[in-house]
């Protein structure tokens, strides 16, 4: 008689989550932020739609969130995490880009913003901007600030430099947790004491002491909690119904418009980015997954170096209000997309060399055959 087979048990939550490959949820969340990010810098503080400048928030949460998951993933398969590929493959990826818009920034500013103080005041920042420090020493106090926006990238590759060190070397899965928490922690604390004026520090040390972003901390945290399933249990029994991301959504949007200050902001960003990546089936995963967004989000990193020569562009035409950010968008679009398909589409390939490893000798994955998600463009870091 034949043997009659049998169906396999269905997957566990956690288990479903485990082998998805690609969070598609995250490419419209970065499409939506870097729209906002174009919005808040062409119409500036007072619009009413992009006047409170949290996007930046998002993209961190899921930088920190899809590089973790990343690492955390990379040591379960292959029994270790190699930090040296890791900046191997975020240097190709994200340094050929940056330096290329940053020598034309230098070809612009020498040709048409000599003896401007903004130009001399470039001039004086671009040792900051090559370093990856103009988070510590730019200053954003002036009028004009030019290629100011490489702050937020400076604050991401200073966190980047030491995370994969900690969740290398870390004996107990405790122990990053730990530490993200108190670094969460002591940040929020300094902030407010410096802005109530009882710490008192010059602009330098104080951008230097704030300098870790709670939301890229709270993203860590996140993939840390959803990795192991008791942490992803108690995640799951809050933003696990089909229901979550709309609701975490809309409460995002709602905090965004009465301007809710950190860490409930910082939270929400994150709830909504744990409801989008949880389970496959999640509402509205549909609509922030479509083609439009998706390939958005796809070029975003692009999008994030050049939108600003793009409303620079708009500036010069007799345009305003939505007619000069619609303009902005588009030209941001085209520049994009002709950077990503002829830039950055050839350098991926050389990037993903360093992608695959063998394991260590003797190791045999506890969880079996786990795989490693594929990374967004960018390995998650997109924009900001």
């Amino acid at each position: 008689m034949a043997a009659t087979a049998t169906a396999a048990p269905p997957a566990t939550p956690h288990q479903a989550f485990r082998a998805i490959r690609y969070f598609d949820t995250l490419d419209g969340l970065r499409a939506l932020a870097i729209l906002f990010v174009i919005g808040h810098h062409a119409l500036g503080l007072k619009s009413r739609v992009f006047g409170y400048p949290i996007h930046f928030a998002l993209f961190f949460a899921i930088s920190g969130f899809l590089i973790t998951t990343l690492l955390l993933r990379e040591r379960e398969k292959y029994g270790d995490i190699s930090p040296r590929r890791f900046f191997i493959r975020r240097a190709i990826r994200l340094y050929p880009l940056y330096y290329a818009v940053l020598a034309m920034y230098v070809v612009l500013v020498w040709t048409m913003e000599s003896g401007t103080e903004a130009g001399a005041a470039f001039w004086r920042n671009l040792p900051a901007y090559l370093t990856f420090t103009a988070n510590w020493f730019v200053s954003l106090d002036a009028s004009r600030v030019i290629f100011y926006f490489a702050w937020s990238l400076a604050a991401q590759e200073q966190f980047y430099l030491v995370w994969p060190w900690i969740v290398k070397k870390a004996r107990r899965k405790w122990v990053p947790a730990a530490f993200l928490a108190v670094v969460f922690a002591v940040d929020l604390l300094l902030e407010k004491l410096i802005g109530a004026g009882v710490l008192r520090m010059g602009g330098t040390w104080a951008r230097v002491v704030t300098s870790p972003s709670a939301p890229i901390l709270v993203g860590c945290a996140l993939a840390y909690a959803l990795h192991w399933a008791q942490g992803f249990n108690a995640v799951y029994a809050v933003l696990g119904r089909r229901w979550s991301l709309p609701a975490a959504f809309v409460a995002m949007s709602a905090a965004y418009a009465l301007k809710v200050p950190n860490p409930w902001m910082t939270l929400l960003i994150a709830a909504v980015v744990g409801a989008g990546c949880i389970r496959p089936d999640a509402a509205l995963k549909g609509a922030l997954s479509n083609r439009v967004l998706a390939y958005l989000g796809s070029i975003s990193y692009g999008l994030y170096l050049m939108h600003m020569l793009a409303i620079n562009v708009t500036r010069r035409l007799p345009l305003s209000g939505w007619g000069m950010y619609l303009v902005a968008v588009s030209i941001s679009i085209v520049a994009a997309s002709v950077s990503y398909r002829y830039f950055e589409t050839p350098l991926q390939a050389f990037k993903d060399r360093f992608a695959g490893r063998r394991p260590a000798p003797g190791w045999q994955n506890p969880a079996g055959p786990a795989v490693v998600p594929a990374a967004p463009a960018g390995d998650g870091t997109a924009a900001a």
